[in-house]
C-alpha cells in the first residue's frame, strides 16, 4: 500500500468523525436535543466504516454496498423522524423498552443482568443505552451497519462457490431485497442473527473444504451466537454432526490419517458444544415444553400461537410423530409463500403477497437452473443448513406476519443458492 493510499484512507475516516464532533458541539451550544447529535454521529461512523471497507472490495460489490447502506439508512431515518415502518410497533418496541429499563436499572445500581433468548438483544440495547443514553437511532444504525455487512458476507460466500458473477448477483440481490432492508432499519434482532449465520456458513464451508479445525471452531461459535438469539438456529448442530460423520466415514475409507485426526477434533468440539447447550440451556429457550412433554408439548405450542388475523393452518396439528412427515411440506409451502391470493383481506396483505412472490421467483429460478450447477457436494453445508432451518421455522410458525420476518432470516441462503448457477468458470 502506498503512502498516498494510507493518507486517503486516513482522511476518509477522520473527516466524517470531525464533522460529527462539530455537529455534537453545535447542538450542545444552541440547546438542541443532544440525542439527535448522537444519532447523526452514529450515521457518520457507519458511513465511514462502509467507505473504508468498500474501498478494499472489487467494484462489483463496492457499489452494491453503497446502495445497500443508502437504502437501509433512508428507512432508518424514515422510521426515526417520519412514520413507523411495518413490524416496528410490536416486538421492536418491546425490545427497545426492555433495553432502556435495563440501562436505567444499571445506572441505579442494580446488578448486571443478561437476558436469554430473544431478549439477549434487549441486553445489548441496554448496554448501548447505558453508555450513550436512550437514542434508538444508534441501535438502528448498528442494525444498518450489520445489514450492509451481510451484503459483503453473502458476496464472499457466493463468489467462492460460483465465481465473480455469482458473487455480484448475490450482492445486489441481498442489497435490494425489501425485508432485508426493513429489518436492517428497525430495532429487531434479525440482522444480528443473519450476520452471525453468514459467518457460521463461511467458516463451515471453509472447514468442509480444507478440514482446518480453526474454521470449525469459529463456525461453531457463530452458530452458538445465533442459537442464543433464536432457538431455531440451534438445530444447525444437527447439520454439523451430519457433516462431521460423513467426513469421518470418507477419510476412514480413504485412510487419510491427517484428515482423520482433524475430523476427530471437530467431533470433540461438536460434542463439547452440544454439552454446553444442554447444560446451560443456551439456544433452547423456546423448546422448554417440547423438551419436557414431547409431541404433546409441540401441539400445545402450536395451538397457543395459532391466533390473530394472519393465522394459517390453525387446525393442522400432529396427533402422532408420523403426522409431521406429511404436514411438513404443507407448512413449508405456507411459510415460504403465504399469504396466498385467497388470504388477501386488506391493503397491508398486499405487502405480504409481494414478499411471497419474491420467494416464489427465487424458488422457480433455482429449480429451472438446477442442471447448471454440477458440484452439488460443494453446496452441501448451505443446503443442509437451509433445509433444517426451513423445517424448524415452518413447524413453529403459525401466521404469515411472523413468517415474513422469519423467512427473511433464511432468504440470503436462497440468494446464494440461486447465484451458484450464474457462473461455473470464474472460481474465486
Amino acid at each position: 500500500m502506498t503512502i498516498r493510499q494510507d493518507k486517503s484512507r486516513f482522511w476518509i475516516g477522520i473527516t466524517p468523525l470531525a464533522v460529527g464532533v462539530g455537529i455534537f458541539l453545535g447542538y450542545a451550544s444552541i440547546g438542541l436535543p443532544i440525542s439527535d447529535a448522537k444519532g447523526i454521529i452514529a450515521i457518520l461512523v457507519i458511513i465511514t466504516w462502509i467507505l473504508i471497507v468498500g474501498r478494499r472490495q472489487p467494484k462489483q460489490v463496492r457499489y452494491a454496498l453503497i446502495v445497500a447502506l443508502g437504502l437501509r439508512l433512508a428507512l432508518a431515518l424514515f422510521q426515526a423522524y417520519v412514520a413507523p415502518l411495518p413490524d416496528s410497533q410490536s416486538d421492536a418496541l418491546g425490545f427497545e423498552r426492555v433495553g432502556w429499563e435495563l440501562a436505567q436499572g444499571w445506572h441505579q445500581g442494580m446488578p448486571f443482568v443478561v437476558h436469554r433468548g430473544a431478549h439477549l438483544y434487549s441486553t445489548f440495547i441496554g448496554m448501548v443505552y447505558w453508555l450513550f443514553g436512550r437514542v434508538p437511532l444508534i441501535i438502528q444504525c448498528i442494525n444498518v451497519l450489520l445489514g450492509t455487512l451481510v451484503v459483503l458476507n453473502v458476496y464472499r460466500i457466493a463468489r467462492r462457490l460460483g465465481g465473480a458473477r455469482s458473487g455480484q448477483w448475490a450482492a445486489w440481490a441481498t442489497a435490494l431485497f425489501p425485508t432485508l432492508n426493513l429489518y436492517s432499519a428497525i430495532t429487531m434482532r434479525e440482522m444480528f442473527i443473519i450476520y452471525g449465520a453468514t459467518w457460521a456458513l463461511w467458516y463451515l464451508w471453509g472447514w468442509y473444504s480444507t478440514a482446518k479445525v480453526k474454521h470449525f471452531v469459529w463456525s461453531s461459535l457463530w452458530l452458538l451466537f445465533c442459537g442464543a438469539l433464536n432457538s431455531a438456529f440451534t438445530f444447525g448442530l444437527l447439520v454439523y454432526g451430519g457433516l462431521v460423520l460423513m467426513r469421518w466415514l470418507r477419510v476412514s475409507v480413504a485412510r487419510l490419517r491427517g484428515r482423520w485426526r482433524q475430523t476427530s477434533w471437530a467431533a470433540v468440539i461438536l460434542v463439547s458444544l452440544a454439552f454446553i447447550v444442554v447444560i446451560t440451556g443456551i439456544g433452547l429457550e423456546k423448546l422448554g415444553r417440547v423438551r419436557t412433554q414431547g409431541l404433546s408439548g409441540a401441539v400445545y405450542a402450536q395451538a397457543s400461537r395459532a391466533h390473530g388475523r394472519a393465522v394459517y393452518l390453525e387446525g393442522l396439528h400432529p396427533d402422532r410423530s408420523s403426522d409431521i412427515v406429511w404436514q411438513l411440506p404443507i407448512r413449508v409451502a405456507y411459510f415460504l409463500f403465504a399469504p396466498f391470493p385467497w388470504m388477501i383481506h386488506s391493503p397491508l396483505d398486499l405487502v405480504g403477497l409481494a414478499d411471497a412472490l419474491l420467494y416464489l421467483v427465487l424458488v422457480i429460478w433455482i429449480w429451472r437452473r438446477r442442471s447448471v450447477w454440477k458440484d452439488w457436494r460443494a453446496l452441501a453445508p448451505l443446503l443442509l443448513l437451509f433445509f433444517v432451518w426451513l423445517a424448524v421455522f415452518s413447524m413453529g410458525t403459525f401466521n404469515y406476519g411472523t413468517a415474513i420476518r422469519h423467512r427473511a432470516s433464511l432468504v440470503w441462503l436462497l440468494i446464494i443458492w440461486g447465484s451458484a448457477s450464474m457462473s461455473q468458470t470464474q472460481k474465486a
